[in-house]
């Protein structure tokens, strides 16, 4: 899989790049924005995933995401993990799927969640929820006014060299290794990156 690259690497220079742009903005770039990107109880093609994660990126940036930041993610919808997935790489930050302790442990900047975390050392600065009322409304919003607002301000795709980290699930994986790691989330930027479309399975 080439990929294409912001900065071409040299000697001494890493080169910078972005892992959604690769995986959803080329496609349509080159023409295939009506390609199906996405199948399961969902379908969208390429320029509907743009749409959405764009979307959701730029309402992150709104909340304060930046890059180099941890976005926690703690949700059931395959779907909506995989865009705060392509949504965090947007921005330069690392997607972070929660466990017990790692909100302290990462302490992310947002977390995505449709379940409620346990409160511990670190309170992350803003949170977007998916089914969940926000009881907080000066740190909480709604996903579905999050990506409405969103859409008013789509997120461009930061450069970001290949040694940062891309996500965390089991163990930190950078985006030079990001497209041949074997997790979800490897095996779903791979498909895209190679113009397959991503199968997800129904919300557990």
């Amino acid at each position: 899989m080439e990929l294409v690259w912001f900065k071409t690497p040299t000697d001494g220079d890493e080169g910078t790049l972005n892992l959604a742009y690769n995986a959803v903005d080329v496609r349509v770039i080159r023409g295939g924005a009506a390609d199906p990107a996405v199948s399961g109880e969902t379908s969208l093609d390429f320029a509907g995933l743009l749409e959405q994660s764009g979307a959701l990126a730029g309402a992150m940036r709104g909340l304060g995401v930046e890059p180099g930041q941890h976005v926690g993610v703690l949700l059931a919808d395959p779907l909506r993990e995989l865009l705060v997935l392509l949504a965090s790489a947007r921005l330069g930050a690392t997607c972070v799927v929660l466990d017990d302790g790692r909100v302290d442990e990462f302490a992310p900047h947002l977390v995505v969640t449709d379940t409620a975390l346990h409160p511990g050392e670190h309170a992350p600065a803003a949170a977007i929820l998916s089914g969940i009322e926000p009881a907080d409304e000066t740190r909480e919003v709604a996903w579905d006014i999050a990506v409405k607002a969103g859409r008013t301000d789509p997120a461009g795709c930061e450069p970001v060299a290949p040694s940062s980290i891309a996500f965390v699930l089991d163990e930190p994986v950078p985006i030079a290794s990001a497209l041949t790691d074997p997790s979800r989330f490897g095996t779903a930027l791979a498909a895209l990156v190679s113009g397959r479309p991503v199968s997800l399975g129904a919300a557990s």
